[in-house]
Order: structure tokens, then sequence, then C-alpha cells
């Protein structure tokens, strides 16, 4: 491996060390555009049996809490007020991926 350091100025004037990248042969893309970018990748990409087990209890448990979500706004507003509901919902939330998803692109 080889290490070389990546230095910029800060406000000041002054260079600073943000982080030594550190090339190897089996870098992914994903650890590649990191390193460009001055971090170093420290996320472990792998999963225990455990860990596989956890997400999909978490899965499963979802659609037990979305009968109960959906019995009390059938109490609460009926079916009209469940309609709208889920479509402010939708619209809200779709705003708010469309924003994140400009934010976090890799053209800005």
């Amino acid at each position: 491996m080889v290490n070389s350091e990546l230095k910029h100025p800060d406000s000041i004037g002054s260079t600073k060390e943000v982080v030594a990248i550190e090339e190897a042969h089996d870098v992914t893309l994903s650890d590649q555009r990191l390193l460009n970018l001055g971090y170093r990748p420290e996320f472990r990409r792998e999963m225990s049996l455990f860990g596989v087990l956890g997400i999909s209890f978490c899965a499963i448990g979802i659609l037990n809490g979305m009968s109960s979500a959906i019995q009390t706004g059938l109490f609460s507003g009926g079916p009209f007020g469940l309609f709208w509901g889920w479509h402010v919902s939708l619209t809200f939330q779709s705003t708010l991926q469309m924003i994140l998803q400009k934010l976090f692109s890799k053209d800005m």
C-alpha cells in the first residue's frame, strides 16, 4: 500500500491534514469515491445471521403495526380521512425524498 497525504487550505489560508489516502488494489467504487473526497471508508459491509434475522423481524413487524393504524384511521376519520391522510402524507414524503435525492446526488 502506498500512503499519501491530502492537504487543502482552510478559510484562514493555512493547510491542514484531512485524511491519509490509502490506495489498494481491491478498492470498490464507493470506497474509491470516499477516498477521493478525503474520507477513510470505515463502514463494514457485512451482516451476520443475527442481523439478517433482526431486519426480517422488523419488516414483518411493520405489517402487524399497519393493521392497528388502519383500524384507528377508519374509526377516527372513516374512509374519507384515511384516503386523504395517505395521499397528503405521500405528497410530503415524496417531496422530501426528491429534495434529499437532489442534495445527495453525485452530480452536485
